[in-house]
């Protein structure tokens, strides 16, 4: 889709008189993360300019302004590009995110072993099992498993509530509600030992 963007010379023209939207957008909107890959400010900035080009090219020009249709393409272009960056999995050590709640996270961050189940892990693909893990639920729990995902990331609890428009203590309690959940699953801590 975004890959052969066509555009015509009115088209190009909106997006030459609407380069600085990019970066409103992602003032307002978006937590840049220069510790992660594609999630530094250029890195987002660039994203931003083919999601201004997608908006010049599907602009109808009656549903709003082209700035006001562009922000919102731009935006959820921009969040949709940050979960995708957030899925893509990243070998982590699973006695970390037992704990998750209660402990920093971010580029230097160095996770603690736990007891436990977490002594019998060596090194797991904790992305990849969190996501398996959030399909089977919903709601705050679901939330609480994406936002464990982000954090394995290297985003903190703050960056995560800007990129869902939320306050930070709405973060916590739904990765508090996940961790509650996962303690409790058996296939979750089956997967666990398993490794």
């Amino acid at each position: 889709m975004r890959d052969n963007i066509v555009l015509n010379d009115h088209q190009r023209r909106l997006v030459e008189q609407n380069l600085s939207i990019v970066d409103w957008v992602l003032i307002d909107h978006i937590k840049v993360n220069e510790g992660v890959v594609g999630l530094s400010r250029e890195d987002l900035r660039q994203e931003g300019y083919i999601w201004l080009c997608h908006a010049a090219a599907t602009y109808d020009g009656a549903s709003a302004s082209f700035g006001t249709y562009a922000r919102r393409v731009i935006r959820n272009g921009l969040i949709s590009h940050c979960r995708k960056v957030g899925r893509q999995p990243v070998p982590f050590p699973l006695s970390a995110a037992a704990h998750f709640e209660d402990e920093p996270s971010g580029p230097g961050y160095e996770p603690q072993v736990g007891d436990g189940v977490d002594e019998m892990i060596d090194l797991v693909d904790t992305v990849a099992l969190l996501h398996r893990m959030k399909q089977k639920y919903t709601g705050v729990a679901q939330l609480g498993i994406e936002a464990l995902e982000l954090k394995v990331r290297g985003l903190s609890g703050p960056e995560i509530a800007a990129m869902y428009g939320v306050k930070d203590n709405h973060v916590r309690a739904w990765i508090s509600r996940a961790a509650q959940k996962l303690r409790q699953d058996e296939q979750f801590l089956s997967c666990c030992r398993e490794r």
